[in-house]
């Protein structure tokens, strides 16, 4: 298991930033990591309304599977506390809606006792790297028929990656303003 604090800055883009954002890194250079988000909650949504965020990460080129739970923090970062978990674990917990022994199950039966379903999935492509001691990722996502571009980045602290996000765009001459939409969220609002 593994815990950490989340400060992570997002900003939704259009295709020209996109472009812009890829051309300016030179990212023809960096590998594509390639991965699927599949988000769970209850029926009605009871790790929402606990302001759990529940989700298994599945990165394709090196078939690993991470089940992440994320719990926002009164200073806009998350608490994201992370376990690896097998393909046959992740195979239960899509078929029988039962989560691994561990620490995130022991955390959501504290206050929740309902079944855990799959919500939907999220399919990212995304260009990772080291920049300005943080990290940076340039996502593209699909998911239920639509498609969205994405510029992430985790600093320091909150501070760090509001800045160092508003020096880039202002270098870039792009007019932006923070995305507070979740992926999780846009991929579940938009299959309804």
């Amino acid at each position: 298991m593994e815990k950490n604090q989340e400060n992570e800055c997002k900003v939704l883009l259009n295709s020209d930033d996109y472009e812009t954002i890829y051309n300016y890194f030179d990212l023809d250079k960096c590998p594509l990591i390639k991965q699927v988000n599949y988000y769970f909650d209850t029926i009605n949504f009871k790790l929402a309304h606990n302001k759990c965020n529940l989700r298994v990460r599945h990165v394709l080129d090196k078939d690993t599977f991470t089940l992440t739970v994320k719990v926002p923090q009164n200073d806009g970062s998350n608490l994201e506390i992370n376990e690896d978990i097998t393909y046959e674990e992740f195979k239960i917990l899509i078929e029988k809606n039962e989560l691994p022994n561990g620490y995130i199950k022991e955390r959501i039966e504290e206050f929740n006792d309902e079944k855990i379903i799959l919500l939907t999935s999220l399919i990212t492509s995304r260009y990772e790297f080291e920049y300005n001691s943080g990290m940076m990722a340039l996502d593209y996502n699909e998911y239920n028929g639509k498609y969205d571009y994405e510029l992430e980045f985790e600093g320091l602290d909150m501070e760090h990656a509001k800045y160092i996000i508003t020096k880039l765009f202002d270098e870039l001459n792009i007019d932006f303003k923070f995305s507070i939409i979740s992926k999780r969220k846009r991929a579940i609002e938009s299959r309804l």
